[in-house]
């Protein structure tokens, strides 16, 4: 699977502004129902900023790429 598939990323209209969307997302995201409703589902949520998403895209794609460089994994 493409690392998209694996990242909970938002898109939005033009108009919105990205930082209102984050705040109100984060909002969300610490609510207690939520969080409940996520973590009896195995997903924990993770509110933060969007530079957190990117920095944990970017670990996650070093850790993955050297697990996959390291075991010699091919794509079919």
């Amino acid at each position: 699977p493409a690392i998209g598939e694996h990242f909970f990323g938002q898109e939005f209209s033009v108009g919105l502004g990205r930082d209102r969307w984050n705040l109100e997302l984060v909002k969300v995201l610490k609510s207690p129902d939520v969080v409940e409703a996520l973590n009896s589902h195995g997903l924990p949520p993770l509110p933060g900023t969007r530079e957190d998403l990117s920095r944990d895209i970017a670990r996650e794609s070093a850790t993955w790429g050297r697990v996959i460089r390291e075991r010699k994994i091919a794509m079919p």
